[in-house]
């Protein structure tokens, strides 16, 4: 990837429950700057009383952005296997009434099992998984897990990233299987030698 001008289109979809991501993402999404890793450390704890999260190394990060906007928040499940999981219900992506009700009912919740995507082959994570002190770090497979659930989020997607601890509340709280739980924070971090010039994130809204 070119060193230069990095361009994502972040695009919030409005959908059903569009009233309420209305309210708890446009009120919270502010233009990215370059962030240090106390910030993002100090905006973790406020929103989760937690203060760990991993992140992913410059070239993984750009990557994982450039193909797609979403990815500055997200979540992603998949099996014990390591398999990406699609819930049948596409309210489940848009609502987060239905979003919660998914991770409260595992595994009884109804899915489809894509094994085109593996998180254990993804190389995004397999290479560039790191901690926010830029040591390297591995997502470990364990016969104890059921399911993988991964946290993309972002200090400035605001409030739509508390919602996604807010997730991480509700499937932790799932005592009827053994979710593993991996936040992967996607801010541009001061460490990887851009500049908020070079950053130019175009924010749009459109209607599902």
């Amino acid at each position: 990837m070119k060193k230069g001008l990095t361009t994502v289109v972040l695009i919030l979809i409005l959908s059903s429950c569009g009233l309420l991501i209305t309210q708890k993402v446009l009120l919270g999404v502010r233009k990215p700057t370059i962030q240090s890793t106390d910030k993002i450390l100090k905006f973790l704890a406020k929103n989760t009383h937690l203060d760990s999260t991993m992140t992913l190394s410059k070239v993984e990060f750009l990557h994982k952005i450039t193909q797609s906007s979403n990815y500055f928040a997200k979540w992603e499940i998949f099996d014990k296997n390591g398999n990406i999981l699609i819930p049948t219900d596409s309210n489940i992506r848009n609502c987060n009434g239905y979003t919660h009700s998914f991770f409260k009912n595992l595994p009884n919740s109804k899915y489809s099992v894509d094994t085109s995507r593996n998180i254990f082959l993804d190389s995004t994570i397999t290479n560039g998984l790191t901690q926010l002190n830029r040591t390297k770090a591995e997502i470990e497979k364990s016969d104890k897990n059921d399911y993988y659930l991964v946290i993309y989020w972002s200090t400035f997607m605001g409030k739509y990233s508390s919602d996604l601890f807010n997730l991480e509340k509700t499937a932790h709280n799932n005592k009827n299987t053994s979710i593993s739980i991996l936040k992967i924070n996607m801010d541009f971090k001061d460490y990887y030698g851009l500049t908020n010039k070079e950053i130019n994130v175009e924010q749009k809204v459109k209607n599902n």
